[in-house]
């Protein structure tokens, strides 16, 4: 249950992140290929038509490069798998605290086929998220500290 509460908070924030990513260096080549640096190159052109010549020329393999670099890290696509992750793993903690809920009232049988069942469908999510996903060891340690901080009381965090 904590394993699911916690892969819901981490690829949750991995999309988001993603996404801002993918947002900033969409604007960023939108602004190196416009009118706006064309203007700029233009006015240094007219004092230094030399260093023009090296800006423009850095500015376009810049912009190229950038355009490179946002096709092959496809921040689109993995911030969506994320989010898609993100809810899997979400209606995963559900089921697991619908079974806590009602451990009392179910045979122990009834109790293992339903985690089994949930298990199952985990290992295809796990498997998608190891071969797709990138790992972010910064926000797998939020993410992993947010969900100890709303799961166990205070106390029980300082008497660990």
């Amino acid at each position: 249950m904590c394993n699911a509460d916690y892969l819901t908070r981490y690829y949750g924030e991995l999309g988001s992140t993603l996404e801002v990513w993918d947002t900033r260096m969409t604007f960023g080549v939108l602004f190196l290929s416009s009118a706006t640096v064309v203007s700029f190159i233009d006015k240094i052109h007219a004092k230094l038509p030399e260093a023009a010549n090296w800006i423009s020329l850095g500015l376009a393999v810049l912009t190229a490069a950038s355009s490179l670099w946002l096709a092959l890290r496809r921040y689109t696509k993995t911030a969506s798998l994320a989010s898609y992750l993100s809810s899997r793993w979400s209606q995963s903690q559900w089921e697991y605290e619908q079974v806590w809920a009602l451990v009392d009232e179910l045979k122990p049988e009834e109790i293992l086929h339903r985690l089994q069942t949930i298990r199952s469908r985990e290992v295809e999510w796990d498997h998608v998220a190891r071969r797709e996903m990138p790992r972010d060891p910064k926000i797998q340690t939020e993410s992993f500290e947010e969900m100890i901080s709303a799961r166990f009381p205070q106390e029980v965090r300082e008497a660990a």
